[in-house]
């Protein structure tokens, strides 16, 4: 809430005319949160866009000692830095990083079913290692099937490995 207020304040404040607003990744959830919030009527670019988080479910039945608790962040703290290479872990402070988590939880799905189809569209690259694109297209399901582009070969950072095809997208939907 407080990302998507930050854009709201930033477009009144700089008085903009906005039409789209593109999000990556991160940046994807806090558009998301920005149109359905504000209920503006710029229209949504998402790039490999942050919507369904799943959660542990499962309840504690037995209380953690601490020592593990330390022991389960460090290992997770190290795979999103050296393994998934998370720009928020690698080159954040402490602070950052622990807002991150927080952040990181957020699940959107619902939301996005709250935003008009015409007003968004989806571009995922099929083998995303970060956030699952089956998972949103089974989700949405049918009725939102022209909301999702797939780039073939596609990972994550498919705004700077597959840029024409991307931009490509972006052109056909913005025209």
């Amino acid at each position: 809430d407080d990302y998507a207020e930050y854009i709201r304040k930033y477009i009144e404040d700089n008085k903009l005319s906005v039409d789209y607003i593109l999000g990556y990744s991160f940046g994807g959830a806090i558009a998301i949160r920005y149109k359905t919030k504000y209920k503006g009527n710029e229209k949504l670019i998402l790039v490999s866009p942050a919507i369904i988080r799943t959660q542990n479910k499962s309840k504690k039945f037995v209380k953690t000692p601490k020592i593990f608790e330390k022991l389960r962040n460090a290992l997770r703290d190290f795979y999103l830095i050296n393994i998934v290479k998370t720009n928020e872990m690698v080159y954040g402070t402490k602070f950052l990083r622990s807002t991150y988590q927080v952040i990181a939880r957020v699940d959107l799905k619902d939301e996005v079913k709250e935003i008009p189809k015409g007003d968004f569209i989806i571009i995922y690259g099929e083998e995303d290692e970060q956030v699952n694109p089956s998972n949103v297209i089974s989700y949405l399901g049918d009725e939102y099937k022209n909301n999702i582009k797939l780039i073939s070969g596609g990972k994550h950072n498919i705004g700077v490995t597959n840029v024409v095809d991307v931009a490509n997208i972006i052109d056909d939907y913005v025209n």
